[in-house]
């Protein structure tokens, strides 16, 4: 566990080498007695005062924690870290997990392992140059990853130059097209405004002549309602008419058929008649044959009813009878059943006495075993009770004087942790300003980035001309002495005028200044030659400057000025500029230009500052102004930019220092903190151990007082437990006397009450037999008495049949004379109704015939209002067509003129109010228009396929292009730069470990000598193989034997063999510490104690810490630890100075 612990602390990742199978293992997981804690720590600390580690403190210690959730924590001289910095501490030194400073077992086996590769990482930490290979292994994974980028940005730019020639030619094609589009917008907007107004002048004139048609449409139509009054007049009284006839004839049917009826209901009822009185004869024959069966019935019924009450008589003795007789059997079978229960229990009750007289027995034998266990007990007890009383002083005695100690270190340890508390805050108020100092910085550097980005980026638009037409870029491209620039290039204007004076100088910007008149022909003659296009040149010998006539005007409210009085420039470009500008007035606002044009007839040409245009004649020209290129104002920019890259250059400058102080003042902070962190540290280890040993004590003490109170109570236990024995045996005894009792006189009673028994059997068989007798003879009589009831049942059903029938025959023969007599009334109603219907049916007759004649003549008047308003209703159908036809020439105009509003909408997004200021007078011919559009629109076809979006796709990737260039540089000096540095790196590390190699090879041979007392140890490196990368083997020859391979040698050679390199490697560069863990196992005792005497030697520069059982080993050694476990679970430390004691022997 100690090695295990060395390891762990120094940085061990695999659990597997710590003997556990997740790192969680490594966390003390409790006892019986102690609860499992949730952490591990381990610290560890070296005495630095000759800097052999490479950090600033005379003494080093390194601590790791690591929780049950997986958390780890690092920390250096209490400082947090990570384990690369715990790595990188102890590189090249010896010290840490793949080092030499702690060796064991596994490390022999690597050591002695066939494969020479195996053996690198020994020699590699020996030469000393780890450190060089992580460096090494970083700048190839760094490389790796230049070159991956280098790869990725080569594709990009291979990408970026197959676009750009042809976006290049696409973008020149999309302007000309634009040019097109915009003489083709010019035609276009003309010929809606010709077409509009013809479609409106055809308007007007089908709106007059459908006014006049709808004047006759309405007269018509007022007639035609007229008429229709009239008709529908006639029609109401036809209506009524025929309503009146209707309902005549209605009720002459109804009271033709109401008469039918009355005389068909008086055949009916006479026959009805005629059949009642034949009913009532036949029911006078039916009631005298009814009052005969009635008196024979009732004779019969008297006869069956004695016969059933006799039966009956009969039945109710005999089950007397049964009754009497089951009850008694009933009443001796629950005798019988009551003394069986009584005697099987009597029987149970022996069984149980029998089962528990052996019980008791048994018992007693058990108590008189116990007893003699007890006394025995008692005895060893008491003595244990002395020896206890005796342990417990001395440990009293012993913790109150670590409870002293105890608060000793407390109270220093919380002092310095109050100092400490004062100096974290101050680390956090650092930590603070340092990071508001970051923040600063970065955005200083931000600043200085977008405003490097910006300035790069307008300085290559105004190197590339981007923004000017093709065939500007193709001029300034020739570097022609004689060329001058643009005017853009000549002359500065303040921010404010910029706008305006870009609108006044419109595409005399992109006009390129020549010496003179020669100079600009010979340009124009390359361009025509090249065809690349035309371009407007100002020579400085032959441009006159403009005269502004208007003096007045200058002195106007809003006007700043001519253009030309707003522009600087050199002495020899004045004319020029005067020429351009020197007869533009600049104004401040729209509204005082429009008030200026007014006044001096429309006469000047102004521009406002917001960039609104007015020509003379009075045209205005204005809107939102999109200043994409700002050919104007780039150069003002750039000079804007080198001030705020200078200033944003400075504060980043005053933003490091400032940093580069409150990192010093950090660090002198942390330093003092981690000063008191180790004494802190160092307290609360010699604390842990108090502590810890305080706790051993009052744990013996508890366990002692706990012991004793235990067998104190056990004792006094022990004693009731004599006594209640004593007792029970007393208490058993007689319970066994009692049962013998018991069980005789059960024995008596039980034979008497089975004679009893038996007898009372043979009575209960006796009174069955009666019992089945009596149930015969009450079957026989329960089926007569049954016969006679259903007799009765069926003659009473029969009389009471005949008297219902009787009353029947009373009740239908009242009922038959009176229905003949109502049938009688009947008769006589009906025939009073028959001469009634006759003479209304005469009545309606004669009405009917009165109809028809009013409807004849009501006819003939209709007829003649319909002829009239058939006659308007064709007039108005005319009328209507010629509507029609108005009305959808009419529609078809406007939605002619909605399709040109639309056209010019969709095409251009203009209204007609906006189109008519693009009226040109001059075109007045659709055909000449037409011929127009037509050439535009075959030069638009001829260009094919346009892409509007190339123009700012060939710039965005030009752009791009010449970055991603730029970046490819970078890589590529980047990638040269890490090979240079490996290969320095791969040159330094040969020629340092050829050296180390050959030293180690000398020493450990010597060493050799020494170990084996004479012979001789080679080491070499395999040959046609890289020194870095190379195996070594390791051969031996121990004295008397031959020179051979380490895999040939016996178990105790190798393992001496394998030792004298480590002590070889000690020789030449000690490390600070060494732990070795039982790597003399294999030794013989000779060679243990040769093994012990060069360890001895060894102790001048290095400290070493051995695991061992070797006596040969221990008995060297100054000091010896013993790990003990008093405690189930718990390790515990005990030490000896051997040193002292040689002394005090």
């Amino acid at each position: 566990n100690v090695a295990d612990a060395v390891r762990w602390v120094l940085g061990e990742q695999s659990a597997k080498q710590l003997r556990g199978s997740k790192m969680e293992d490594v966390i003390f997981a409790g006892t019986q007695n102690r609860k499992p804690l949730g952490f591990a720590y381990v610290a560890i600390t070296l005495d630095n005062s000759d800097k052999a580690l490479n950090i600033a403190y005379d003494e080093v210690t390194v601590s790791r924690k690591v929780y049950r959730s997986g958390e780890s924590e690092y920390k250096i001289n209490g400082s947090d870290c990570r384990l690369k910095d715990i790595n990188e501490l102890f590189y090249d030194t010896g010290i840490g997990k793949e080092g030499y400073s702690i060796i064991g077992q596994g490390q022999i086996d690597k050591i002695l392992s066939g494969k020479p590769e195996e053996r690198r990482e020994l020699f590699d930490e020996a030469a000393g140059i780890v450190k060089f290979k992580k460096r090494k292994a970083s700048a190839i994974k760094n490389l790796d990853t230049q070159r991956a980028n280098l790869v990725r940005v080569n594709d990009i730019i291979g990408e970026l130059e197959h676009q750009v020639g042809p976006l290049e030619r696409e973008s020149e094609k999309a302007k000309e097209y634009l040019k097109l589009k915009d003489e083709q917008k010019r035609y276009d907007v003309n010929m809606f405004l010709i077409e509009a107004e013809r479609l409106k002048k055809e308007e007007d004139e089908l709106n007059a002549n459908l006014g006049i048609v709808r004047g006759h449409l309405d007269e018509e139509r007022g007639k035609v309602e007229e008429y229709k009054e009239a008709f529908d007049e006639y029609e109401e009284r036809i209506r009524l008419n025929g309503e009146a006839y209707e309902e005549n004839m209605s009720s002459l049917n109804d009271n033709s058929i109401a008469l039918n009826n009355s005389l068909g209901r008086i055949d009916i009822i006479n026959e009805q008649i005629n059949t009642a009185r034949v009913n009532d004869a036949h029911i006078k024959e039916r009631r005298e044959s009814l009052l005969v069966q009635k008196d024979a019935k009732e004779k019969e019924l008297g006869s069956y009813e004695k016969e059933y009450e006799s039966k009956k008589e009969d039945s109710d003795k005999l089950a007397k009878a049964i009754e009497n007789a089951t009850a008694k059997i009933s009443v001796m079978q629950d005798s019988i059943r009551e003394k069986e229960a009584k005697l099987e229990g009597m029987k149970a009750e022996l069984i149980n006495i029998m089962n528990e007289k052996a019980e008791h027995k048994s018992k007693l034998q058990r108590f008189e075993a116990t007893l003699e266990q007890i006394n025995i007990r008692k005895a060893a007890l008491n003595s244990k009770l002395i020896k206890g009383k005796s342990d417990q002083q001395g440990l009293q005695d012993e913790l109150n004087s670590l409870k002293a100690k105890e608060e000793v270190y407390e109270r220093d340890i919380e002092e310095l942790k109050v100092t400490n508390k004062e100096l974290e805050n101050e680390i956090t108020r650092v930590r603070g300003a340092i990071g508001d100092m970051n923040i600063s910085i970065d955005k200083a550097q931000k600043d200085v980035h977008v405003s490097n980005s910006r300035y790069e980026s307008l300085r290559n638009l105004s190197e590339r001309y981007d923004g000017y037409n093709n065939s500007i870029k193709k001029v300034m491209e020739l570097k022609n002495s004689k060329v001058r620039g643009v005017v853009a290039d000549i002359i500065h204007v303040d921010k404010k005028y910029e706008v305006a004076l870009e609108i006044a100088l419109g595409g005399s910007i992109q006009n390129i200044v020549t010496d003179d008149t020669d100079t600009a022909k010979k340009i124009i003659l390359y361009l025509k030659e090249n065809k690349l296009g035309r371009a407007t040149f100002l020579p400085i010998d032959s441009v006159k400057p403009s005269k502004f006539d208007k003096e007045a005007v200058l002195s106007e409210t809003g006007v700043l000025g001519l253009a030309s009085s707003l522009v600087d420039c050199d002495t020899v470009y004045r004319d020029l500029v005067s020429f351009l500008l020197g007869r533009i007035v600049i104004c401040d606002e729209i509204d005082n230009a429009i008030r200026l044009q007014k006044k001096y007839n429309q006469s000047l040409r102004i521009v406002t500052l917001d960039g609104e245009q007015l020509n003379p004649g009075g045209s205005l020209s204005g809107g939102a102004f999109r200043n994409s290129s700002n050919l104007l104002g780039r150069k003002r920019e750039l000079d804007e930019l080198t001030d705020a890259i200078k200033k944003a250059e400075e504060v980043l400058e005053n933003s490091r220092r400032k940093l580069s102080d409150l990192r010093q003042e950090l660090a002198n902070v942390r330093e003092e903190l981690e000063d008191n962190n180790r004494i802190i540290n160092s307290k609360e280890l010699d604390l842990n151990t108090i502590v810890m040993q305080k706790k051993q004590i009052e744990d013996k003490l508890s366990d002692i007082d706990n012991e004793y109170n235990e067998s104190k109570k056990e004792n006094l236990a022990i004693n009731d437990e004599i006594d209640e024995i004593n007792a029970s045996i007393v208490e058993t005894s007689e319970a066994v006397k009692a049962l013998d009792k018991k069980n005789d006189e059960i024995g008596e009673e039980t034979g008497s009450l089975s004679f009893l028994i038996s007898d009372e059997k043979d009575e209960l068989e006796e009174n069955k037999d009666k019992l089945e007798s009596l149930n015969m003879s009450m079957a026989s009589l329960t089926q007569q008495l049954e016969f006679a009831r259903v007799n009765v049942e069926r003659v009473r059903e029969e009389y009471d049949d005949i008297i219902a029938s009787l009353d029947s025959m009373a009740d239908r023969k009242e009922d038959v004379l009176e229905a003949i007599k109502k049938k009688e009334e009947e008769i006589e109603k009906l025939k009073s109704d028959i001469e009634d219907y006759k003479n209304i049916i005469a009545d309606t007759k004669k009405k009917i015939e009165e109809l028809k004649a009013e409807k004849e003549v009501l006819s003939k008047e209709e007829k003649s209002v319909y002829d009239k308003r058939e006659t308007a209703n064709s007039a108005i159908s005319d009328l209507e067509k010629d509507e029609y036809k108005l009305s959808n020439r009419l529609e078809k105009i406007i939605d002619s003129g909605e399709e040109l509003h639309n056209y010019m909408w969709e095409e251009y997004e203009l209204t007609l109010n906006v189109a008519k200021e693009l009226r040109d007078e001059e075109l007045t011919s659709i055909d000449v228009i037409k011929k127009k559009l037509n050439a535009i629109k075959n030069s638009i076809k001829a260009l094919g396929s346009v892409n509007v979006n190339a123009i700012e796709q060939f710039k965005e990737v030009n752009e791009r292009f010449i970055f991603l260039t730029g970046q490819r540089d970078d890589l590529v000096a980047s990638e040269q730069e890490l090979v240079k540095i490996i290969a320095e790196l791969d040159e330094g590390m040969r020629k340092q470990f050829v050296q180390k190699l050959e030293e180690i090879r000398v020493e450990f041979d010597k060493v050799f000598k020494e170990l084996f007392g004479g012979g001789k140890g080679e080491i070499e490196l395999d040959e046609e193989v890289d020194v870095l990368e190379a195996g070594i083997r390791i051969i031996s020859q121990p004295p008397g034997k031959k020179l051979q391979n380490m895999m040939q040698l016996s178990g105790g050679e190798k393992a001496l063999t394998a030792i004298a390199l480590l002590f070889a490697i000690q020789n030449l560069k000690p490390s600070p510490f060494c732990l070795l863990d039982e790597i003399e196992a294999a030794l013989d005792d000779s060679n243990v104690g040769r093994y012990a005497q060069y360890l001895h030697k060894l102790t001048k520069y290095t400290q070493f810490i051995v695991i061992t059982h070797r006596r040969g080993t221990m008995a060297q050694a100054d000091r010896l630890y013993g790990i003990t476990m008093q405690e189930k679970g718990v390790s515990t430390l005990v030490s000896v100075d051997l040193m002292d004691e040689k002394a005090i022997s």
